[in-house]
């Protein structure tokens, strides 16, 4: 009998925290879909030490997440399709927070008339402000800069444009 995908990654995950010293953690894993893109949700629960594994503003939630889906990879052999993990709710809760301040800056940029500038961003941090905003036709955004200074700007759009 051939293991499913999910249960490859819930085994891998499974090996790296027992190893990295997290070995009461509840891991599910589901196939989900982001629009037309499919993904793994690899959900970890735990009752304790889960602000050590999410790190200062979620660096060691990613560094977890990039080395499980390097190795889940070459393990399945597949590089479509992605991997998300969550601990505890921490991406799904920061993703809203995103999302409220996606919002609130093209309220702002709108009743200005000023472009806003937000602070510095991850790629994927990025990519929520980008994706929320995409289909109001009185913004636009853009990122600038580079590395760990790569910042949104969410512009108003003239009323001719």
């Amino acid at each position: 009998m051939t293991q499913t995908h999910e249960n490859i990654i819930k085994d891998i995950a499974s090996e790296i925290l027992f190893r990295a010293g997290f070995p009461d953690v509840h891991i599910t894993v589901h196939r989900t879909q982001d629009g037309e893109k499919p993904f793994f949700a690899c959900d970890l629960r735990m009752e304790t030490d889960s602000q050590f594994l999410i790190g200062q503003h979620g660096v060691n939630l990613r560094a977890l997440q990039h080395l499980l889906r390097i190795i889940v990879r070459k393990k399945i052999g597949e590089s479509n399709g992605g991997l998300i993990v969550d601990v505890n709710g921490y991406q799904k809760e920061h993703q809203e927070l995103l999302i409220q301040k996606a919002r609130e800056a093209a309220a702002q940029a709108v009743r200005e008339h000023e472009p806003v500038i937000l602070s510095a961003l991850s790629a994927y941090e990025r990519r929520v402000i980008h994706m929320e905003l995409a289909q109001r036709n009185d913004i636009h955004t853009e990122s600038v800069g580079a590395g760990e200074d790569r910042r949104v700007i969410v512009h108003p759009r003239n009323v001719g444009e």
